[in-house]
């Protein structure tokens, strides 16, 4: 699974990241390790990682702010790693994209568990679609909002009240309280 799969970690804390990159080299990943996250969005695009372990508290961006400009350009699987563990912080990295949460300290073999279970849940979904072929969509539906997403998640379709919009970019409908 792990091989030919890269991941970036974004991480401030040289002796943590060594932890994190060692890890998962000796699990057969591929890593690049960056110490702040002012380019973090535009390499992980350019670089096409699998996989993101960001930190929270960086030097220069925040953590969360990283989170959301890399969700806005890319879908693979974001995974927050840092001493932040107050609910309202997990609450706020998860409702801003991020795929799973761990807190510092963390035993090195789990985050391992972790990234594997993250990339095996992305990878069924991609296989998902591809099986539906490229007219695939789902629906989801939240009391009276229901939000329509195509595998290629250019084009999405937002219904409330009976009210359609066809969204063509990235970033869709705009609602106060969700994002």
């Amino acid at each position: 699974m792990a091989y030919n799969k890269k991941i970036l970690i974004i991480e401030d804390d040289p002796d943590i990241s060594m932890i994190e990159e060692a890890y998962l080299q000796a699990s057969g990943f591929e890593t690049k390790i960056l110490a702040d996250g002012m380019d973090a969005a535009q390499i992980a695009e350019e670089e096409q990682f699998d996989l993101v372990l960001l930190d929270l508290m960086l030097p220069g961006k925040s953590g969360y702010q990283i989170c959301r400009e890399i969700r806005d350009k890319l879908d693979i699987p974001i995974l927050m790693v840092t001493a932040r563990t107050e609910s309202v912080d997990k609450v706020r990295g998860l409702g801003l994209g991020a795929d799973d949460y761990i807190s510092k300290p963390f035993d090195p073999a789990e985050l391992v568990t972790r990234v594997n279970a993250n990339l095996r849940q992305y990878q069924r979904m991609v296989e998902k679609f591809a099986n539906k072929g490229p007219d695939a969509s789902e629906e989801i539906q939240v009391q009276d909002l229901r939000i329509r997403a195509g595998w290629d998640r250019n084009i999405r379709k937002c219904c409330k009240f009976g009210w359609n919009r066809t969204y063509t970019d990235k970033k869709g409908p705009q609602y106060p309280g969700l994002a």
